[in-house]
């Protein structure tokens, strides 16, 4: 899946409109521990006296620049006037219900590339990797593709299909399972939704396999606690 990012340089625009209105109050260490600024900063934004010094103040960051100058001065009208538009495609209406915390609408909404994945050959054969970065609907493509396996299986003569859903995280198995109720309704009941952990400890217990949860002193011979619960063969 491709991610779009965009990333407006405003430090850069804010220096292509010059001005030398001195700063309204001084930079004081109270105010940049106020906005995050590092300490290693201080010492010469505190001789900051113009807008156009600080924005031209060498070795800070632009990011802390643009926290103060946010503080300290109003964008020029031209900087605000090509910033970018963000439209709510459902209207007023998705705006309120956002507000109201109706978050599940939004998270399981798709947009044409998503719905290409979610599409794709839903009886093939074999594993389907999907890749994508952080934010950009891994998750909310799995639970859709679900629903297709799901309407494929039925159409193949498998009116009650079984899907598996596994996730790393009780967290994430406990968002999934809230989204595939709103997505499948009662069809919900056709997807387990279980952990990596949970569910290797089922093969292995069905299988006369000896489990036991491993003791402290195990957890600190493999060098600490690992980050969730495992098993350990006895």
């Amino acid at each position: 899946m491709r991610t779009i990012s965009f990333k407006p340089n405003f430090a850069k625009d804010l220096r292509r409109f010059p001005n030398t209105q001195v700063v309204p109050e001084p930079v004081t260490e109270a105010l940049l521990k106020a906005l995050d600024v590092p300490p290693q900063y201080h010492a010469r934004l505190a001789e900051v006296d113009s807008q156009e010094a600080l924005l031209g103040c060498p070795g800070v960051p632009d990011h802390h620049l643009l926290a103060i100058d946010g503080h300290m001065f109003e964008k020029p009208l031209a900087l605000v006037d090509a910033e970018p538009t963000y439209v709510a495609t459902g209207g007023v209406d998705d705006l309120l219900r956002y507000a109201q915390g109706e978050l599940v609408p939004f998270l399981l909404k798709l947009h044409p590339e998503q719905e290409r994945h979610v599409a794709w050959t839903p009886d093939a054969a074999g594993p389907t990797l999907l890749k994508g970065g952080p934010g950009t609907g891994k998750t909310t493509v799995a639970l859709y593709r679900a629903r297709e396996m799901i309407r494929a299986l039925r159409e193949q003569g498998h009116p009650e299909p079984r899907i598996l859903f596994a996730t790393f995280t009780k967290a994430l198995g406990t968002f999934a399972g809230e989204l595939l109720e709103s997505l499948l309704g009662d069809d919900a009941r056709l997807v387990d939704v279980r952990t990596v952990d949970s569910l290797a400890w089922q093969v292995l217990t069905a299988s006369g396999a000896l489990l036991r949860r491993p003791e402290p002193e195990d957890k600190r011979e493999i060098g600490g606690a690992p980050p969730w619960p495992t098993c350990a063969a006895g």
